[in-house]
């Protein structure tokens, strides 16, 4: 990752990332104004009851940090309850970064607040460099707005450090010491920024890969169990479903059927029209037998102009009536290809789908096989049973 790219997403990738960057910081939004309003009613507490005897100096120092934080714990609780409203409801990101800005803001100016107020009792800006560092470390701030926020609150801190320490040199050294603590919340932000920013690609890329690792296992799933060139499932397909319904036929106790059909003289189309012309007609006739049969029966193709109709819940009879339907359909179709009108019929076979016990239903197809050429024996465009 180069140094331009943390400054300046990709277009691609701004709008996720900053969408998932201002989910993050509003969660720990609500979160840190909870835990610094508990903290300023705690520490408003201490300074309620701060024991007597205290030098003026230190009462003052004291009701001025009491003060600090209780407007602290009330605008605090005003983030808490707007944070908990936002993380209810779906809100743009525009709403969202006022509030987090608005937020971030104000966590600085407290540490600046109780930096400068400190300054009556003590020299060290220990307020300041909390504030810059949690800043820093809890919040997935862009670098170019970590560097505005944290410029400006040098600038801030400098000048308001002004009101309370009298000591030029103290006063420079603590100047001094404010700008490398932005300097320092800025270093973190940037770690952190950019830590995120790894994260997220590494993810993505991790859900892409895995995304098209789906979609090739997809396809590949699609050619192990379907025919390429009419896109009805093969014979593995159709083996598996045989069997499948071969156990759920012998629970239910019904009859279901295996109608096998092969196309009649479908050389001579290859041979006078060519082989794309065939393919097209197989393409054409799949089409119709699939519109033909009910949504629960399974049109399959064996291989070259061979077919078969898983038919579940049906007798010899519906499969030989289905059969003849199919049969008729083929052999009224004009099938127009390549400026030629093609006709074709087909030579059926009808079997029942063995369900017993012990016994391989893909025998079945033996069955079928056996009327089917039957059909073809007694003249072809015809239907035949198994006994």
């Amino acid at each position: 990752m180069n140094f331009r790219a943390l400054f300046l997403l990709p277009a691609g990738e701004k709008e996720g990332t900053l969408k998932e960057a201002r989910g993050v910081n509003l969660q720990r939004v609500w979160m840190t104004a909870g835990m610094v309003a508990a903290l300023d009613l705690a520490y408003f507490l201490w300074f309620l009851f701060m024991p007597e005897g205290a030098s003026p100096v230190e009462r003052q120092w004291g009701e001025s940090i009491q003060t600090i934080h209780f407007v602290s714990l009330l605008v605090m609780l005003l983030f808490f309850g707007v944070a908990t409203w936002l993380r209810r409801r779906k809100t743009g990101m525009g709403v969202q970064f006022l509030l987090e800005a608005l937020f971030l803001v104000w966590v600085l100016s407290l540490g600046i607040s109780l930096a400068t107020a400190d300054q009556r009792v003590t020299n060290n800006i220990t307020p300041f460099l909390v504030a810059c560092v949690a800043v820093g470390a809890l919040f997935h701030l862009r670098p170019p707005v970590a560097l505005t926020i944290f410029a400006l609150a040098a600038l801030d801190f400098s000048l308001s450090l002004g009101l309370t320490q009298d000591d030029p040199a103290l006063l420079l050294s603590n100047r001094i010491n404010g700008i490398t603590t932005c300097i320092l919340g800025f270093g973190i932000s940037y770690a952190f920024w950019r830590s995120f920013l790894q994260r997220r690609i590494q993810r993505v890329r991790i859900e892409s890969q895995a995304e098209e690792l789906a979609r090739v296992n997809g396809e590949l799933a699609e050619m192990a169990f379907h025919d390429p060139l009419t896109g009805l499932p093969n014979r593995r397909h159709l083996d598996e479903r045989v069997r499948t319904e071969a156990a759920a036929a012998r629970r239910r106790g019904t009859t279901s059927c295996l109608i096998e059909l092969d196309l009649d003289l479908f050389k001579n189309i290859n041979d006078r029209y060519g082989h794309p012309a065939g393919d097209e007609v197989l393409r054409r006739v799949a089409a119709l037998l699939t519109a033909a049969v009910r949504a629960s029966d399974t049109v399959s193709r064996l291989g070259g102009e061979e077919f078969m109709v898983l038919c579940p819940d049906t007798t010899r009879a519906g499969a030989h009536a289905l059969a003849e339907k199919l049969r008729e359909r083929l052999a009224s179709a004009a099938f127009e290809v390549d400026g030629h009108v093609l006709h074709v019929t087909a030579s059926f076979g009808v079997s029942v789908l063995p369900v017993e016990e012990g016994r391989d239903p893909i025998q079945g197809y033996g069955e079928a096989d056996k009327a089917l050429y039957r059909a073809k024996s007694g003249g072809r465009d015809r239907v035949e049973e198994a006994p």
